[in-house]
């Protein structure tokens, strides 16, 4: 018999909350340690029951997650324009964190530009902002620059000859 269950035998009270234990919440506990054991010895054997549980009831997670999804669509959002705000601002901090022309500080006028022009068809659209700022805060910050709107804006229009007049 294990130590548990001596104490649960003898004191027939939880040494931690002081409830009173029956045999069966002993049982049960004792399945949870033997249960955790088992998914620590046979990770691979755990790993291959979960693909098939979730081969075999897809359509039931699959209705899962959309309702959960639409419990916190609010939370969600939120909480997804909070994380590109602070990755944008970190990715902003690490440029300079200000206008490199006239050293404008206000981070929702500035504005990240390729010192060197890239063209259209060398630039990558199908990755977000997002990605572009991640990029930055993991140290891809070669031919980059903080500028203001108005800089940025007079350096583009500069770049291009004046021709969008």
């Amino acid at each position: 018999m294990s130590k548990i269950a001596e104490l649960g035998e003898k004191i027939g009270v939880d040494f931690f909350t002081g409830t009173s234990i029956s045999r069966l919440d002993l049982r049960r506990f004792q399945q949870r340690v033997v249960d955790r054991n088992r998914r620590l010895k046979h990770p691979a054997v755990i790993a291959q029951r979960q693909k098939q549980y979730r081969e075999q009831n897809r359509d039931e997670l699959n209705e899962y997650r959309r309702r959960i999804r639409a419990e916190n669509l609010p939370y969600e959002l939120e909480r997804v324009k909070k994380r590109r705000r602070e990755v944008r601002i970190q990715a902003l901090a690490l440029l300079g964190g200000k206008c490199c022309v006239c050293g404008f500080s206000d981070s929702r006028a500035l504005q990240i530009d390729h010192i060197i022009p890239v063209r259209k068809k060398e630039r990558h659209r199908d990755s977000s902002s997002y990605h572009f700022y991640c990029q930055i805060v993991q140290g891809e910050t070669d031919n980059l620059q903080v500028l203001c709107a108005n800089c940025h804006a007079i350096k583009t229009f500069e770049e291009g000859n004046g021709s969008e007049l």
